[in-house]
């Protein structure tokens, strides 16, 4: 019995196998269609310079796997990559015609087409580097018969043309610009000199600067073989100028004006330079700071007198140009405390100089001192005497030698006030035979 139940399992076991092999479920491949050959089309094609050109990939004989993704790469184009069936691009040609490769991929096939470029098209003109707008600096300015004034240019590319009409010399290039008037009209003429600056991108731009000049009072000028144009004539005696240096620390919240600063690295600081004219008005005024070592000039930030003035004023000096008899110019720009400069303990103290000078007047000298460290308190080192009249100082000072008089005399009657006590004790302890000295 046992043995006949054996034969009819072994007998069902081989049947299941062999119904099991009819009917095997079939491999996955079977389902997925053929993927075919990925391309990309046009193979190749012929552009100019800048010009768009569209790429179109697509599988020869077959149909792509389910969810796959198309990458596209264009070395050198703009954009240099891309997803999907079609890809557009732009390249440039700057020498001669050149060929570019683009590339599609599906992560497993990959496919190139190239695009031919000639540098016929005109390449789009790109964001210019530099600054847009013209100035003419200074912008208004006296200059006597026959004198020189020397006019300044910036922003805009860099390339200046000059027009000064009724000038000698009338016209001019560079970024700086000399000539000089002979006014004989009987009053005072203004001339205006015109800079101008063309580039591509914002075309041609121009500024003004006004130049003032007194009538000719019947002084000649003597001219000399070595020297072309008359010697100027001043119908004024010689000024005096006078020269301060103040500052603050931006960074640190400062907003008054102190006769020394001080700034921890990073700090940005303001310099303040006052020039006046005393006993007289000065002709071509020129002021220059010379900064210490640990700080540096930050671009672009110089003011004269409120306004944006040219660079310069910490290297070849800025141009003041005419100032009238007590009449101050305000020059004002900013620096940054540089981190190498300043030792990690304790603190550094320079000195920051600077010199004016003109035509009419000796030059002078200004100095203020900069305390520089990584912990310093600002509030407590900063000068608490602002920038001033000098009068301020002198009654200060006044009143300090008063008030010491003042105490030393109280002193002294104070004492002879206790001698004289002393004394009148001793005088009744003698009478009443008592003894009250110590």
């Amino acid at each position: 019995m046992s043995k006949h139940l054996l034969s009819v399992g072994l007998a069902a076991v081989i049947l299941a196998s062999l119904v099991g092999g009819a009917f095997a479920a079939p491999a996955l491949a079977d389902y997925v269609p053929y993927q075919g050959t990925l391309s990309c089309w046009p193979s190749s094609v012929s552009a100019t310079s800048g010009q768009l050109v569209t790429f179109n990939a697509f599988y020869q004989n077959g149909y792509p796997y389910q969810y796959q993704q198309l990458t596209w790469s264009a070395v050198g184009g703009y954009p240099s990559s891309g997803t999907g069936t079609s890809f557009s691009t732009t390249f440039w040609s700057y020498s001669g015609t050149q060929t570019f490769t683009v590339t599609v991929t599906d992560g497993m096939q990959t496919a190139t087409c190239t695009s031919t470029v000639t540098p016929t098209y005109t390449t789009p003109t790109p964001t210019p580097p530099y600054v847009g707008y013209l100035q003419c600096n200074p912008s208004q300015t006296w200059a006597m018969y026959g004198q020189d004034v020397t006019l300044n240019a910036w922003g805009s590319n860099g390339t200046y043309s000059w027009s000064a009409p009724e000038g000698n010399p009338s016209s001019g290039t560079g970024s700086s610009f000399t000539t000089r008037y002979y006014n004989t009209s009987g009053s005072t003429r203004t001339y205006t000199v015109t800079v101008s600056s063309y580039d591509s991108y914002y075309g041609t731009r121009t500024a003004n600067c006004s130049v003032m000049v007194p009538t000719y009072t019947g002084y000649t000028p003597t001219p000399t073989p070595y020297y072309p144009y008359p010697t100027p004539y001043y119908p004024y005696t010689n000024g005096t100028l006078a020269l301060s240096i103040g500052g603050r620390n931006l960074t640190q919240g400062q907003s008054s004006e102190y006769t020394s600063v001080s700034g921890r690295p990073g700090d940005t600081l303001d310099l303040i330079l006052h020039v006046t004219a005393q006993n007289g008005p000065l002709s071509n005024v020129w002021v220059t700071d010379y900064l210490p070592a640990g700080v540096t000039y930050l671009p672009n930030t110089t003011v004269l007198n409120g306004s944006v003035a040219a660079e310069g004023v910490t290297s070849t000096g800025l141009y003041i140009g005419y100032l009238g008899a007590g009449q101050q110019a305000t020059v004002k720009f900013s620096v940054m405390v540089q981190s190498g400069a300043v030792p990690t303990w304790g603190a550094v103290t320079v000195t920051d100089n600077a010199q004016s000078r003109a035509d009419n007047a000796g030059t002078v000298a200004a100095a203020m001192s900069m305390v520089l460290g990584q912990q310093i308190n600002v509030a407590q080192i900063s000068s608490a005497v602002k920038t001033g009249p000098t009068d301020s100082l002198l009654y200060a000072l006044a009143a300090a030698v008063l008030l010491t008089g003042m105490y030393a005399v109280y002193t002294r009657s104070t004492l002879f006030q206790k001698r004289a006590s002393l004394a009148e004790i001793n005088r009744l302890s003698k009478r009443s035979g008592l003894n009250f000295s110590r």
